[in-house]
C-alpha cells in the first residue's frame, strides 16, 4: 500500500499548503499564518484541522478516518483541550525531537532547547515522543481566539474577512500572538559560512502553556515516517509511484 497517494478520496481533508519560506518560523507558524493570512475562513466549517509536518509523511492519510473519529472522541472528553498530537515510541536514547513528560502539572512535550538545562530522561529504552502531527479543534480554537476580542463574534468575522483580502494582516497576527504566546527557540546555526542565530517556536510548546490544552493519542510508528534528506524524498515518494502503476 502506498504511504501518501497523491490523489485522496473524496471524503479526506482539505489540504492547505504553507507558502514555501527560505526562513521559517517553526511549525508553530503554520497554524499562525492560517490565522494571518484569513485562510482560517477555509476550515471554519470543519470539526477538526490536522496539521502535519514535512518530516513524518508517513500513513497519516492512509488511516486518517479512524484516527480521526479517535481524536475526536478524546476532544470530547476532554472540554478544555484544543488540540490532540500524535505520539509514538522511540528509543529513549534519541537526542532530537519532543518527549512525553507527565508530572505535577500533568502532560508535556519537552525538548532539550525549550529553556535552560536538560529534561530528565526515564529509565526505559523507550519513550513516547511527538511525531508532528496534529489534531485542532476548529470550533475551540475560534473561540479562543474571539475570547480575545472580548467575545465580539463580529469583530471576528470582519477581522477574518478583511485579512482574507490582505488588510489587517498584522491585527490577525497581533491577535494570534495574543491567544497563544510562546516564546521562540533561539539556535546558533552556521549559514553561508556566518554564524546566525535562528529563532523559531514548535506546535510541541502549545502543551507547555496551559495544563489540559493538548493532549497525547498514541500510534503506530509508520505514521511518523521521517524525510529528512533528498534520498528520502525521491525513496518515498519512488514507492508510491510504483505502486499506483501496479
Amino acid at each position: 500500500m502506498p504511504r501518501l497517494a497523491f490523489h485522496q478520496m473524496s471524503d479526506a481533508p482539505l489540504v492547505l499548503a504553507q507558502p514555501e519560506s527560505w526562513n521559517p518560523g517553526g511549525h508553530w507558524d503554520s497554524l499562525r499564518w492560517l490565522i494571518m493570512t484569513g485562510a482560517f475562513s477555509a476550515v471554519r466549517d470543519k470539526r477538526l484541522l490536522m496539521i502535519v509536518s514535512y518530516t513524518n509523511f508517513g500513513e497519516v492519510f492512509q488511516d486518517g478516518r479512524r484516527v480521526a473519529t479517535r481524536v475526536w472522541e478524546q476532544l470530547r472528553e476532554q472540554p478544555m483541550a484544543l488540540s490532540v498530537v500524535e505520539v509514538t515510541i522511540r528509543p529513549s536514547q534519541k537526542t532530537t525531537g519532543s518527549f512525553v513528560v507527565r508530572d505535577a502539572s500533568g502532560f508535556r512535550l519537552v525538548k532539550k532547547d525549550y529553556g535552560s538545562g536538560d529534561f530528565r530522561r526515564p529509565a526505559a529504552s523507550e519513550v513516547l515522543a511527538s511525531t508532528n502531527t496534529w489534531w485542532f479543534d476548529v470550533e475551540r480554537i475560534e473561540q479562543r481566539l474571539i475570547s480575545m476580542l472580548g467575545g465580539d463574534a463580529q469583530a471576528w468575522d470582519a477581522l477574518l474577512a478583511d485579512a482574507c483580502v490582505g488588510r489587517r494582516m498584522a491585527d490577525t497576527a497581533t491577535l494570534f500572538d495574543k491567544a497563544f504566546s510562546a516564546l521562540p527557540k533561539i539556535t546558533p546555526k552556521i549559514v553561508g559560512g556566518r554564524a546566525v542565530l535562528q529563532a523559531e517556536r514548535d506546535l510541541d510548546q502549545l502543551s507547555l502553556l496551559e495544563s489540559g490544552l493538548v493532549h497525547p493519542l498514541r500510534v503506530p510508528a509508520a505514521r511518523a515516517v521521517s524525510l529528512k534528506r533528498h534520498e528520502d524524498v525521491e525513496r518515498t515518494f519512488g514507492e508510491i509511484v510504483d505502486s499506483e502503476k501496479m
